[in-house]
C-alpha cells in the first residue's frame, strides 16, 4: 500500500511539473510531432506534409519538403537548439528545393520555444518568430 502511495505521489509531482511547464510557455517536446501552420509557406503537399518530430529527448527528425532530415536537439525550459541536420539527397523542383533550404535554415536559427493555444512557436533569442507549428498526426 505504501508503494502505491509513493507512486501516486510521484505521478502527481510529474503532472504538476508538466502543467507548470505548459503554463510557463515551455513544452516537453519528446514524443511530439509538429507541422507548420498552413499559411507559413511550408505546408508541403497533402501526400507528404512538412513536419518536425521530436522522437526522444535528444533526437529530432522530419520531412522538409523534398528530403527527410535527422539530427539532435537540446531543450532546457523554453530554450531550444537544434543541432546540425543530416538530410537525404533527393532532387526536387527548384521552388521546392528553395522552400526546403529556407525551412532547414530556420530550424538552425531556433533558440526559444513557446506553446500557446495548441501551437508551438519557434523563435530566435531576440524573440522573433521563425515558425508556428501545430500538432502533426
Amino acid at each position: 500500500m505504501r508503494t502505491v502511495a509513493i507512486l501516486l505521489g510521484a505521478m502527481l509531482v510529474a503532472l504538476l511539473a508538466i502543467a507548470q511547464a505548459f503554463a510557463n510557455g515551455a513544452v516537453p517536446l519528446a514524443g511530439t510531432a509538429w507541422r507548420p501552420v498552413p499559411l507559413s509557406g511550408f505546408a508541403g503537399a497533402d501526400d507528404q506534409p512538412v513536419f518536425v518530430e521530436f522522437e526522444t529527448p535528444e533526437k529530432v527528425s522530419g520531412f522538409a519538403g523534398c528530403n527527410r532530415f535527422i539530427g539532435s536537439y537540446e531543450q532546457s525550459g523554453d530554450r531550444l537548439t537544434l543541432g546540425p541536420q543530416a538530410t537525404t539527397r533527393m532532387a526536387c523542383a527548384p521552388d521546392v528545393m528553395n522552400r526546403e533550404t529556407r525551412f532547414l535554415k530556420l530550424l538552425d536559427q531556433v533558440r526559444l520555444v513557446e506553446a500557446v493555444g495548441g501551437e508551438l512557436t519557434l523563435k530566435t533569442l531576440e524573440d522573433a518568430v521563425l515558425l508556428r507549428l501545430v500538432p502533426h498526426q
